[in-house]
């Protein structure tokens, strides 16, 4: 499991909720484990993203339309969620209703793996052998729709 792609996955999903969600809005994660998998929804209550452009948001340079979209990012920020979670043999799908928000699905495989003490694979754990690290998020690469 590589924790900067997963990381830049889940920076990159929550930015776009936010930049799309307008004030008063929601942004929502869930995060399960069901047969073997983790399923990380985020869902927002943005516009939502028409069905005629559904097809077309995990390709490389695309942005669904000039009214949804604002001035920062550069059009390939799905493609490259889409392409880390498959390097990670996992699957992301768009649920989405225009004027309702939209909702983005992963499922990875779970896979577990021996740490080592404190310091190995990036991992601090606490006595009982708790995960004490928190993940690092770089929040001036989150947009608010305030600005």
């Amino acid at each position: 499991v590589d924790i900067d792609k997963i990381e830049r996955i889940m920076l990159n999903l929550l930015s776009n909720a936010i930049k799309f969600t307008t004030t008063g809005g929601k942004v929502t994660v869930n995060v399960y484990k069901r047969n073997g998998n983790v399923y990380i929804s985020v869902k927002d209550t943005g516009p939502g993203i028409p069905k005629s452009m559904q097809p077309l948001i995990f390709e490389r340079f695309h942005q669904v339309n000039s009214s949804l979209t604002r001035s920062e990012g550069t059009g390939i920020g799905l493609s490259i969620v889409k392409c880390f979670v498959e390097i990670h043999n996992g699957s992301i799908t768009l649920n989405s209703q225009e004027g309702e928000g939209s909702e983005f699905l992963l499922e990875l495989p779970v896979r577990l793996c021996e740490c080592g003490p404190d310091g190995e694979n990036g991992i601090k754990t606490d006595r009982q052998g708790k995960i004490i690290d928190s993940i690092s998020i770089e929040f001036s690469d989150i947009y608010s729709t305030a600005s």
